[in-house]
């Protein structure tokens, strides 16, 4: 299973979400660290 490219798909789809929602900023901060989070764990 490649959770490189997994990643890189759900960070798509959340910076699409955040582009057509702004208001959702804090949310959107909250979810990036947390794939930053599990990209640490997944090495």
């Amino acid at each position: 299973m490649n959770f490189t490219a997994k990643g890189c798909q759900i960070k798509h789809v959340i910076e699409l979400l955040f582009r057509k929602q702004p208001q959702a900023k804090a949310p959107y901060k909250m979810l990036s660290t947390y794939l930053e989070e599990l990209k640490k764990q997944l090495k």
